[in-house]
């Protein structure tokens, strides 16, 4: 079913207020702190974090972070492993990711406010626009494309935040992309150009305008599996020079799992730590 996101961000029925990360008049149970998550398969980790392996702190429901299950149209009591990762058809919901290493930071930061975390992340995705070629990508440019995938899912939330009188307070977006793009040469060099725009774009749409943006800087050993990986390290760097919201932050002491692909538990907790660093000092 189409959603109307006029109806969500402006107020209709639901008193959320104009714009929407602002409180409205209705929201009279405070702010909501929110983190949006997004990117590519190591934003979920796919294949190397799983139901045994997260810190023990995070090893059952942690009741102050809360994680939108959007097929189920409600936020849950976030629990690593259970529904830490939702993508079609739940297809690897024993996946979690940077936002167990940011949720740690935060709770110790604000011991009394609750978390919402917002998140759509696919693997072996593009930033630049492929619809052309028949693929879906993270391009604001691509109808239904992952990037209005999450702008919907954080639309419905926003139902909720306002039958809860809140009013949603986004503390930026973690986005770890950039692999697929570095695969392909003109993709690599249109990386700049399509980061600035999806940073524009996401500011006007989700009506927050200094939103930012924590960019995980491609490690250069990944060279290895995607040949451009230096032109798209290099694109990531330039953005934080013009847009001084978008901050990177590296990733090249991290280790990578058993896979060869992904990064391995302990280096997702710290991925998602440096995110929080990098969007809230």
């Amino acid at each position: 079913m189409a959603i109307d996101r006029r109806t969500l961000l402006i107020g209709g029925t639901l008193g959320l207020g104009m714009p929407f990360v602002r409180r409205s008049r209705a929201a009279t149970g405070g702010e909501a702190s929110v983190v949006l998550v997004a990117g590519q398969s190591n934003a979920m980790s796919a294949g190397t974090t799983g139901n045994g392996d997260m810190p023990s702190d995070f090893a059952g429901p942690v009741e102050r972070v809360r994680i939108w299950a959007d097929r189920r149209r409600r936020f849950e009591s976030y629990e690593a492993g259970r529904n830490s990762y939702v993508d079609e058809g739940d297809r690897v919901p024993q996946c979690w990711g940077p936002e167990l290493g940011f949720a740690r930071r935060f709770l110790a930061a604000a011991p009394d406010r609750p978390l919402f975390v917002v998140k759509r992340a696919v693997g072996a995705t593009y930033l630049a626009r492929r619809a052309q070629e028949g693929k879906t990508d993270w391009s604001p440019e691509t109808p239904g494309g992952y990037y209005h995938q999450l702008l919907d899912a954080y639309c419905r939330a926003g139902a909720a935040w306002g039958e809860a009188g809140l009013a949603p307070r986004l503390l930026g977006m973690i986005w770890v992309q950039g692999e697929n793009d570095a695969n392909d040469r003109d993709t690599a060099e249109s990386y700049e150009r399509n980061l600035l725009a999806f940073a524009a774009r996401a500011r006007a749409d989700f009506a927050s305008p200094d939103l930012r943006l924590a960019v995980a800087r491609l490690p250069l050993f990944q060279a290895r599996l995607w040949p451009h990986v230096p032109l798209v390290r290099q694109a990531q760097e330039r953005v934080a020079q013009v847009d001084p919201r978008c901050v990177p932050f590296d990733t090249e002491d991290l280790s990578i799992g058993p896979d060869g692909v992904h990064y391995d538990p302990p280096s997702v907790v710290t991925l998602g730590e440096r995110a929080y660093d990098a969007l809230m000092s």
